[in-house]
C-alpha cells in the first residue's frame, strides 16, 4: 500500500484540501485510492515502517499525477532494494504538467509549502513525536521544501537528512545567511546536494526563466554554504549509466531515479554514515564527492 498526500484536486471531491490517501491493490493490476483521513494515515505510516525512520518524497515541475506516482513508485522500491528499513511516503502538489508552465508551477509550489509541514511533517508528529523524518527532494521540490522552511519553520535539528535531487534552488541562496540556506542548515542534521552538470532541464531553467542564476542542482553549491552541506556530484555517473541513446533532456534530470548506485547511496546517507567513507562515493580530482562512476 502505497501512502501519500496529496494537494491536488481530484474528481468528486472538494478543491484546496490536503487529501490523506492509500493506493490499495485490489486484484492484479488494478489500485483503487482510499480516502483515509490524517489520523488513519499517519498510523498506516508507521505500521507499515519497520522502524521510526519517514522519508517524505517531494516531486518537481511539469508531473502529471501519474508521473508522481511512478516515481514514487519507483523511490519506494529503490529504497527498499537498498535495505533501506523505514517506511517512504509522498507529498504531492499540483503541478500543471505543462513544460511551458514554470511561473506557474512555481507559484504553486510556493502556495503548497506550507501544508507540507502543517499537513504532512506535523501530521506525523503528531502520531509519533519520536519519529525521524528526512525528505527527498527533487527539482522544484526543493524550492517548495525551502519555502516551507523559511515560513513555517519546524524546531531546531527536527529533519534527519536533506536530500536535494537535481535542486533547482538558486546556488547563492544556498550560502550561508540567505533565508533559504539558513532555515535548511536549522531544521536538518545534514543536507545532501545529489547534482550533474549534465542536467539538460536546470540549464533551462537557469538560462530561460531564472535570468542566468545557476542551480544547486547543476553547478554545485560552494564554499560558502553551511557546513553541513556535501556536494555529490553525479556527472560522470550519468554517462556511464545511461546509454548514448536514452540521453534525453528529461533522462539528464531524472537518471538518479533508475540508478541502483543512487539508491545504495541513500540509504547510506539516511542512516548517517560519514560522507567522505561511503563506498559508493569517490573523490574528483578537485577533491569534491561523486558517485562512483
Amino acid at each position: 500500500m502505497e501512502l501519500f498526500a496529496s494537494r491536488r484536486a481530484f474528481v468528486g471531491l472538494p478543491t484546496n484540501k490536503t487529501y490523506h490517501l492509500a493506493k490499495v491493490r485490489v486484484a492484479a493490476g488494478t489500485y483503487e485510492y482510499r480516502n483515509l483521513g490524517s489520523a488513519l494515515w499517519a498510523r498506516e505510516v508507521f505500521r507499515q515502517a519497520k522502524t521510526d525512520h519517514i522519508l517524505i518524497f517531494v516531486h518537481g515541475y511539469n508531473n502529471s499525477h501519474a508521473e508522481v506516482m511512478k516515481r514514487f513508485g519507483m523511490i519506494r522500491q529503490g529504497c527498499r532494494r537498498a535495505k533501506f528499513a523505514g517506511e517512504v511516503v509522498a507529498f504531492e502538489w499540483p503541478s500543471l504538467d505543462r513544460l511551458t508552465a514554470y511561473p506557474d508551477d512555481l507559484k504553486l509550489a510556493k502556495a503548497a509549502a506550507p501544508f507540507l509541514i502543517e499537513d504532512c511533517l506535523r501530521v506525523l508528529w503528531k502520531h509519533r513525536p519520536t519519529a525521524k523524518i528526512s525528505l527527498m527532494v527533487h527539482s522544484m521540490g526543493s524550492v517548495l521544501l525551502s519555502e516551507a522552511l523559511v515560513e513555517r519553520g519546524v524546531s531546531a535539528g527536527a529533519l534527519n537528512e536533506i536530500l536535494f535531487v537535481a535542486s533547482d534552488v538558486a546556488r547563492r541562496d544556498m550560502r550561508a545567511g540567505e533565508d533559504y540556506a539558513d532555515a535548511l542548515a536549522k531544521a536538518g542534521r545534514r543536507l545532501t546536494n545529489y547534482r550533474s552538470m549534465r542536467d539538460q532541464v536546470l540549464d533551462l531553467s537557469q538560462k530561460v526563466y531564472n535570468g542566468g542564476k545557476r542551480r544547486a542542482g547543476k553547478d554545485g553549491v560552494d564554499d560558502r554554504a553551511h557546513a553541513d552541506v556535501c556536494n555529490v556530484s553525479c556527472s560522470l555517473r550519468y554517462f556511464t549509466f545511461v546509454e548514448p541513446r536514452d540521453r534525453t533532456t528529461a533522462k539528464s534530470h531524472n537518471f538518479y531515479f533508475d540508478d541502483p548506485l543512487f539508491y545504495q547511496d541513500v540509504a547510506l546517507t539516511l542512516a548517517g554514515k560519514d560522507a567522505a567513507t561511503m563506498p559508493t562515493r569517490s573523490r574528483r580530482p578537485n577533491g569534491e564527492l561523486q558517485l562512483k562512476p
